[in-house]
């Protein structure tokens, strides 16, 4: 008789032991030796880090990491019954939530982040450092609400130079991931236009010798007016979404592109966004987080050999996994939900599933908790203020692009200027 195997992490499998075994020990021993919160934090870490011979920013970052799982019982106890998260994967979750207070948004974050972290098939690939990121992106640090209107993070926005001595000059930029986006997009686009490097692109937009190029962007949405997610930048607050909204020119349905197939081996505009839109990022056994906008869209039975150019075909891979597939080192199965089974030569098998924001579990969470955050941000800034310090204001609601009938739309925006199309 057929049994349906027993959802788990691949890297819980007993052949893996010393991994969970390594990640509780880790935790253990941090636990024991984190004091209160209004202990003395030089002190603490400066004696820790002597110690344990680390550095005192790891050691620091141990300490938040314990101080933060403090705030959310049920992550904690789900991560310590299975031995789930390694250092890089705890401080990617203490940085994405080191600055939400709220009640009742931590026992939200705690309720859907385990969720997250809890395994649906047989040899599930852990989520990565990058992929948690994402799934708790927009940070909630970046809402607008008053208690974020002055970041103190220290990777404040911001542009730094600094004099080498040796005749240049390194230049430093911390950006919101969707400004970046634009900056990158048009310094490739002018340096092709240009035939030039990246370097004399800015230097020839700066100084006006060279002309804005005509760019594209892809957003998803439950609309055509409402831009939630841009295509390798992640998930946009509200305030990115009302600026982004004003760069729309057009619209598409992502439904038909989803069940449409071409008969040549290249995939269609509107078949690409469709695949890149499903999975995210590479979906590659390891995780490896790259984003789906840098990776190669791939069939997964060769077209050669009678493989569809269509989305159920199709997988998102960057460049190392995809020559890994060409030479045969891995062999992939997809089912209807886009979720992979690959196999290595020794028969052992690792699932991965799709992240992006027409892939179902990592869209309705996504977006309910902006919604979330956006009701209560509104009610806040709405709210009478006591000091009188900060200003008041709307703030823009988005929609689950699941939560009706109507199928997600992607939203098209052209510009030839930086600032605005």
């Amino acid at each position: 008789m057929h049994t349906t195997p027993h959802p788990y992490y691949r890297h819980t499998d007993p052949a893996a032991c010393w991994t969970t075994h390594r990640n509780r020990q880790d935790l253990t021993f941090w636990t024991s030796v984190t004091p209160d919160d209004d202990a003395d934090i030089d002190t603490t870490t400066s004696h820790l880090a002597a110690r344990t011979s680390l550095s005192t920013t790891t050691t620091l970052t141990w300490l938040s990491i314990v101080q933060l799982l403090r705030h959310y019982p049920v992550l904690a106890a789900h991560n310590h019954d299975l031995g789930l998260l390694d250092h890089p994967r705890l401080r990617a979750i203490e940085h994405a939530l080191i600055a939400v207070d709220d009640p009742d948004i931590i026992t939200e974050v705690d309720k859907h982040l385990t969720t997250f972290l809890t395994p649906t098939k047989a040899a599930e690939a852990l989520p990565g450092p990058t992929t948690i990121r994402r799934f708790l992106t927009p940070p909630p640090h970046r809402t607008r609400h008053p208690a974020a209107e002055h970041d103190t993070h220290p990777r404040a926005l911001g542009i730094h130079f600094r004099t080498t001595g040796t005749g240049h000059t390194q230049i430093q930029a911390v950006l919101a991931a969707d400004d970046a986006l634009d900056i990158h997009t048009i310094l490739r686009a002018t340096a092709t236009a240009e035939d030039t490097t990246l370097h004399d692109a800015l230097l020839g937009l700066l100084r006006g010798t060279m002309h804005n190029p005509k760019v594209v962007y892809n957003l998803y949405g439950p609309d055509g007016d409402t831009p939630t997610y841009l295509a390798g930048a992640g998930y946009l607050d509200d305030r990115q979404a009302r600026r982004w909204a004003e760069r729309i020119t057009h619209t598409r349905t992502m439904d038909p592109p989803a069940h449409t197939t071409t008969l040549t081996y290249r995939p269609t505009e509107e078949i690409i966004r469709a695949v890149k839109g499903r999975d995210g990022t590479c979906r590659g056994p390891e995780d490896c987080g790259i984003d789906a906008e840098a990776c190669d869209v791939d069939h997964v039975l060769n077209h050669t050999d009678g493989g569809p150019t269509t989305p159920s075909n199709l997988q998102c891979l960057c460049r190392r996994h995809h020559l890994r597939k060409t030479r045969g080192d891995l062999n992939l199965v997809m089912d209807a939900q886009g979720v992979w089974s690959w196999t290595y030569p020794d028969g052992d098998v690792v699932v991965t599933h799709p992240r992006g924001p027409l892939s179902r579990p990592g869209t309705l969470f996504a977006q309910s908790f902006m919604q979330r955050r956006a009701q209560r941000v509104n009610k806040r800034r709405t709210r009478p203020d006591p000091g009188g310090d900060n200003p008041g204001g709307g703030t823009t609601l988005l929609n689950n692009p699941h939560n009706g009938q109507s199928p997600p739309r992607a939203v098209v925006g052209r510009g030839a200027s930086i600032s605005r199309v």
